[in-house]
Formats: structure tokens, C-alpha cells, sequence
């Protein structure tokens, strides 16, 4: 698995983390609202104000199961990028915490909640989102504090005290935030550059270093890897084997040099037509293997062509009268067949273009 499919995993298993505790605070917290509500109003006497009683107790609780429902949808969606998801994970504990802070305001310690938000966004190592969350975070304790001093009758000693101890706590968490988040980008670089160079030793173990094609290592791993795409139900792969025609006379006549040179051709063909490496192979000598998941029979015919008739028409300085061929076989995998089985297949097909006069293309039937 390589950095970043393992990172991609490793989020998405923080973001169901957040659902899941998202989904149990908010609940709680409105219970906890109702709580606090009808046990604050029996002890002031009598409700004087049933409208202001059902917002202080619903309100909150409404927006928070909106802003759940919504990032349920984000963090479950598939066309939504990693990143929007990473901020919409903090943006949600943000929100939980900043109403928490504003509608128990007069609780001073809960002023400082959404510093929390502030802590969790250094887990996604990104020095902009906790930015942002910083400023939001700032203006929420913020706006709180001005809630509690404009309502409440303090002396300046008092205010003093309020605003000093907002400020000094803020400040120590945005410190920390900063060093967290410094610290994780640093981490992760590191671990980037370890597993970077790591697939490129593992790349080069399972190339074959004269075509640049990969070797039967890696052949038979991506084999197995669209055989078990098969029995998911993703595709239905196909494998095709081309053969130069008559390469040992290309050989024999003009050296090996002049045979490199007609190989190295048609890896290079094969390259520029299949778009990379990842699914084209040398298997040894001059047959060369090519691997096809998700496109259709009909998009396949036309990348096998496009391959045939580009190598067909390469000229040569040692053989300038006559053109190079190529034979090709090409079998779907079915119920039935492993991995020996499908490539003899594909390899029978192959050797019927062979035996049909070669230069063509054959399919094995569906």
C-alpha cells in the first residue's frame, strides 16, 4: 500500500470517528440542555418567557443535528475530495463546541471550548485549516466574553481579570496548536520521503531495466490483483500477449544489438499506448504482455491496433525493405479459470494469429 492510499485510510477512519462521537454529543448535549433548563427555571420561580425557554433548549440542538446530517453526507460521499472532508471534521467540533461556549457562557470554563476544535485540527497537519480554526476560535471566546460583561455588572478589576485569563489560555492553546501542527507536517514529511523511496526501490525490483516494462514479478502480482477484481464484481479483465514475428531471424541476421533496438521500440509503443508501466510487461524475449481491467472489448481492440500498426510501420536502417510484425492474442478471465490457466489461454489465442499467418489479432471467444 502505498503513502498515500495508507494516509487516505487512515483519515477516513478519523472521519467516521467524528461521526461517531458527533452523533453521541449531540443527544447528550440536548439532554443535557434540557437538564439544565428546567433545573435552572425551577429554581429562578417560574418561566417567565415560554418562547425564549423552547429556543434556548432547541435551537441548538436543531443546528447541530443539520450541521451532523450534512457532514455525514460530506464525509460518506465519494466525488467529495480528502481535504474538504479533513475540514469538514473540524468544522463540526467547531460548531458543537462554539454553542456549547455561547449559550453557557455564564460556566467561564466553557468559554474555552473551542480551543478543542483548535487542538483537533493539527491532526490533519495543515498550517491553513488551523489557521482559520484559530480566527474562529478567537472570535467565539471573543464574543463570548463581550456576552458575559455586557450582561453581567463587574468591577474593572473584575473585567480585568475575565479578559486576562481568555487571553493568557487562548494564547497557550494556539501555541501548542502551532507546535502540533509543525511537528505533524514534519512527521509526515518524513514518512513521505521513507515510503517514497521505499516503492521506488520496490518499483525498480519489478521492472525489467532494458524496456522499462515490468518483469514477471510484478506480472504475476497484477495478475492475481485483477483476478480478485473479477470475483468482486469490479470487471472483467482481459490479458494480451504480443509476439514480434519472426524476431529470430531479426536476430540472427543482424545481431542482437539490431534486436534490442526492435524491442525497445515496441516497449516504447506499448508505453505511449497504455498510458504508463502498471499494466504492460516484457515476459522474456520479444513477448510482451499487457493487462486490461475496466475498458471495454471495444476500447481494448482499438489500443491493440493502434499498438500493431505504429510498430508495423517503424522503419530501420539494418532492415529498410521489409516491415516487422507483430502477432496478438488476446482472453477475458472467466469462472473456471487461475492465473496459469488464463495466460495459456491467452497464449493459445496468440499462437493462432501465429498460425493464421501472423501480423493480425486474435480473440479468444467470450
Amino acid at each position: 500500500m502505498s503513502f498515500a492510499d495508507e494516509n487516505r485510510r487512515q483519515y477516513h477512519r478519523l472521519h467516521r470517528g467524528v461521526l461517531l462521537l458527533g452523533w453521541i454529543l449531540v443527544p447528550v448535549i440536548f439532554v443535557l440542555e434540557i437538564i439544565l433548563l428546567i433545573t435552572g427555571t425551577q429554581i429562578q420561580g417560574k418561566i417567565t418567557n415560554y418562547f425564549v425557554f423552547l429556543v434556548k433548549m432547541f435551537l441548538p440542538t436543531t443546528i447541530n443535528f443539520l450541521v451532523m446530517i450534512a457532514t455525514t453526507v460530506i464525509l460518506n460521499s465519494d466525488k467529495i475530495a480528502l481535504q474538504l472532508k479533513n475540514w469538514c471534521s473540524t468544522f463540526v467540533v467547531f460548531i458543537i463546541c462554539s454553542l456549547v461556549a455561547i449559550l453557557h457562557r455564564n460556566v467561564y470554563v466553557v468559554m474555552i471550548l473551542p480551543c478543542f476544535a483548535l487542538l483537533f485540527s493539527t491532526i490533519f497537519a495543515n498550517k491553513i485549516l488551523t489557521t482559520i480554526t484559530t480566527i474562529c476560535s478567537g472570535i467565539v471566546i471573543a464574543l463570548s466574553l463581550g456576552l458575559v460583561l455586557a450582561t453581567q455588572t463587574y468591577g474593572a478589576g473584575m473585567v480585568v481579570s475575565y479578559i486576562s485569563v481568555a487571553l493568557v489560555v487562548f494564547a497557550f492553546c494556539v501555541l501548542i496548536s502551532l507546535m502540533m501542527v509543525r511537528n505533524a507536517m514534519n512527521q509526515r514529511a518524513l514518512i513521505y520521503r521513507y515510503c517514497s523511496n521505499q516503492e521506488e526501490l520496490i518499483d525498480e525490483l519489478q521492472v525489467e531495466p532494458m524496456t522499462g516494462l515490468g518483469n514477471r514479478t510484478s506480472l504475476n502480482e497484477c495478475l492475481l490483483q485483477h483476478i480478485q477484481k473479477y470475483h468482486n464484481g469490479e470487471c472483467i479483465p482481459h490479458l494480451v500477449l504480443m509476439d514480434i514475428d519472426h524476431f529470430k531471424d531479426v536476430n540472427d541476421t543482424y545481431g542482437h544489438n539490431a534486436g534490442d533496438v526492435v524491442i525497445k521500440n515496441l516497449a516504447s509503443i506499448i508505453r505511449k499506448n497504455m498510458k504508463g508501466i502498471r499494466r504492460t510487461f516484457r515476459f522474456g524475449g520479444d513477448e510482451m504482455v499487457l493487462v486490461f481491467g475496466t475498458e471495454s472489448l471495444d476500447e481494448i481492440k482499438v489500443i491493440i491496433e493502434n499498438i500493431r500498426n505504429e510498430f508495423c510501420s517503424t522503419k530501420y536502417n539494418f532492415h529498410p525493405e521489409n516491415k516487422i510484425t507483430l502477432s496478438v492474442g488476446c482472453a477475458p478471465f472467466y469462472k473456471g479459470l487461475n492465473q496459469k490457466t488464463w495466460f495459456e489461454l491467452a497464449d493459445a489465442v496468440m499462437y493462432k494469429s501465429k498460425e493464421g499467418g501472423r501480423d493480425t489479432v486474435s480473440f479468444a471467444d467470450e
